[in-house]
């Protein structure tokens, strides 16, 4: 039997250009609560710029834990936010997951 790889993925998100200033201020504040509280992410550290991302392209990405992504992702129409999902995993490349979030995560009646 082959040997288990645990797996680490870090998450990432980027406010969309439609309602930025919004969706920027909404993360922000987020991961600032998050930082007076968890000692996983600290102040600064959970903005990457000019990050080059597998498909070549460079952005200023929020670093976010999953739970936070989550929260996020189901409040988005409410909060009036819109951002792409984007994931690591360990030291690989960054890529953009938002399509594949979107059918993981779809809300079920």
């Amino acid at each position: 039997m082959g040997k288990i790889r645990n797996r680490i993925y870090t998450y990432f998100v980027e406010p969309s250009k439609t309602n930025f200033a919004h969706t920027n201020e909404v993360i922000s504040k987020n991961l600032a609560g998050l930082n007076t509280s968890s000692s996983d992410f600290t102040a600064g550290t959970d903005i990457l710029t000019d990050v080059k991302c597998a498909d070549g392209v460079k952005r200023t990405l929020y670093r976010i834990p999953s739970g936070l992504l989550l929260m996020l992702w189901t409040s988005r129409t409410a909060l009036k936010i819109n951002f792409r999902i984007f994931n690591q995993e360990g030291r690989g490349a960054i890529r953009d997951i938002t399509s594949w979030y979107k059918k993981r995560h779809q809300k079920k009646f």
